[in-house]
């Protein structure tokens, strides 16, 4: 049995590329969850220092994972996408990070590292999957 995701505005599935966007969306999900649940508790109760890893995987995965949502609505709903959303999902969770510092005084700068860093590979991924 399989399930065919179906665009709302006609009866056509979605094409191949929008679905691989799709997958990858929720693969970040679960592992942002998985990073944020499990493994930074398991590095923190286990004293393992691990170069702040546990503490920006979240910021990681949540840029690629927003990266892919928006190309994943944006190829089903017009058919198309630009690389401007890497810059736009980064640019978005630096900005968040930054008005954390004046929110509840938390800043790491590693987290914007990461951010920077989940943009770059998911463009790679990008690439990787619209060469021709």
């Amino acid at each position: 049995m399989t399930i065919q995701l179906f665009d709302k505005t006609s009866d056509e599935p979605v094409d191949k590329l929008s679905r691989i966007y799709g997958m990858l969306f929720f693969a970040a999900l679960l592992l942002g969850f998985a990073s944020t649940l499990l493994y930074r508790k398991y590095i923190s109760s286990n004293h393992i220092y691990d170069f702040g890893l546990a503490d920006s995987l979240p910021n990681f995965f949540a840029v690629f994972g927003f990266s892919y949502l928006m190309l994943f609505h944006y190829q089903k709903k017009v058919g198309k996408t630009s690389p401007h959303y890497f810059f736009i999902s980064a640019l978005s969770m630096i900005a968040y990070e930054i008005s954390q510092r004046y929110e509840s005084g938390t800043f790491d700068i590693r987290d914007i590292i990461a951010s920077i860093i989940g943009s770059v590979v998911a463009y790679g991924v990008y690439v990787i999957l619209n060469k021709k």
